[in-house]
């Protein structure tokens, strides 16, 4: 199958929030089947690898690898999700955080139809005081391409200014 988004999900002991994570990616309008969903579990012991495996046995397009032991930090469990993935592009998302539906295809549709290199989308981090936002850090040449009340999402091109 060619999946058009190859989306990468590192894990650890995360069962709280992983159902959201992971249910906003298979809502996406672009079409879960258009998406390979790959969760690398990095030695969890809850029962994160319990519900990766219902999702991999309900959907053919979720993949699970189990890493031995935890690692300390989601950059090993990402890199082995990178090197398996076989989209045309790739997106990190992290165990606890969703994604509007419209967002796969918004970035897809951005990065197909624009000379960018990397599109990249706002963050919004909610807690019980207040709403934090911000962006990845070290883009220099940024042009907003989308904006709505709830997400904003940039994009950029990295064969100046880095």
């Amino acid at each position: 199958m060619d999946y058009k988004i190859s989306v990468v999900i590192p894990t650890y002991n995360i069962e709280r929030y992983l159902n959201e994570t992971v249910d906003s990616i298979i809502n996406q309008t672009i079409g879960f089947s258009n998406i390979e969903l790959i969760i690398v579990d990095d030695g969890s012991t809850d029962s994160t690898k319990k519900i990766i495996n219902e999702y991999s046995e309900k959907y053919e397009n979720v993949f699970h690898i189990y890493l031995d032991y935890n690692s300390g930090f989601p950059g090993r469990a990402r890199n082995i999700g990178i090197e398996t993935a076989n989209g045309e592009y790739l997106m990190l998302i992290d165990h606890d955080d969703q994604c509007p539906s419209y967002a796969c295809e918004l970035l897809y549709n951005t990065i197909k139809n624009e000379d960018f290199d990397i599109v990249v989308g706002r963050y919004q981090v909610f807690n019980d005081d207040n709403i934090q936002s911000g962006h990845l850090k070290g883009l220099k040449k940024v042009k907003s391409i989308h904006e709505n009340p709830n997400f904003f999402f940039a994009s950029c091109s990295m064969d100046k200014d880095f």
